[in-house]
């Protein structure tokens, strides 16, 4: 019975993970950047190498740093992505304040 128990709460919080994934990739997309922040930084909390949430967190964030931060959190978890080397060594070069990705790039990134 416990073991069930455990296995119920871990479907739980997965799904209770997506959910939070889905509504931040929302906000994110309706410029609500604070809220889909929130909910992007609930979801590392307890998935700390979900790759969709630090890439969208990126998008997010308000500064430069904070945005390669979250590259290199990603970068870390998979080194080998092109297309996540490819933006953080632009947004390295550029001392860009914006993603150095548009939506669309975004979307090829977490596939």
């Amino acid at each position: 019975m416990m073991l069930e128990s455990k296995l119920a709460d871990f479907l739980y919080t997965g799904d209770a993970f997506v959910d939070k994934l889905q509504r931040g990739i929302q906000a994110a997309k309706q410029e609500r950047y604070e809220e889909a922040r929130q909910l992007f930084v609930d979801v590392l909390r307890g998935e700390p190498n979900n790759v969709t949430a630090w890439l969208w967190l990126a998008v997010c964030m308000p500064d430069r740093y904070r945005r390669i931060e979250c590259l290199q959190s990603a970068h870390e978890i998979q080194p080998d992505n092109p297309r996540i080397c490819n933006a953080l060594e632009r947004m390295r070069k550029n001392g860009s304040s914006t993603p150095p990705f548009s939506q669309g790039t975004m979307y090829s990134l977490m596939t």
